[in-house]
């Protein structure tokens, strides 16, 4: 999975939206929504937990929503185990080499 764009629309029928708040780090801290943003997910990593509401111009606030975004697998790696000295490691393969193979 590669970078994500994250992009935030809320409405309000009656009095209209003042502002979309969102956070990163499980509620500890906010920031207004202005813009779509990246995010970034590490494979292997944690998944990724955006939590957002929004707020109408009359002081009403929303429920806080949850978007998770799931880490990628951390992709596979190839173990080669070779008694012949002419292997050679090459791009994402690791090599041991073992002369004492039978």
């Amino acid at each position: 999975m590669s970078d994500s764009t994250i992009s935030f629309q809320a409405t309000d029928e009656n009095s209209g939206v003042s502002e979309i708040l969102y956070s990163q780090d499980n509620g500890n801290t906010w920031t207004q929504y202005t813009e779509p943003f990246e995010v970034h997910p590490i494979p292997g990593g944690a998944d990724i937990v955006i939590e957002y509401f929004s707020i109408d111009k009359t002081g009403n606030t929303e429920l806080v929503k949850t978007l998770t975004i799931p880490a990628p697998p951390k992709p596979a790696e190839t173990l080669v185990v070779s008694n012949n000295p002419s292997v050679h490691n090459s791009g994402g393969i690791i090599l041991i080499q073992k002369p004492d193979f039978p």
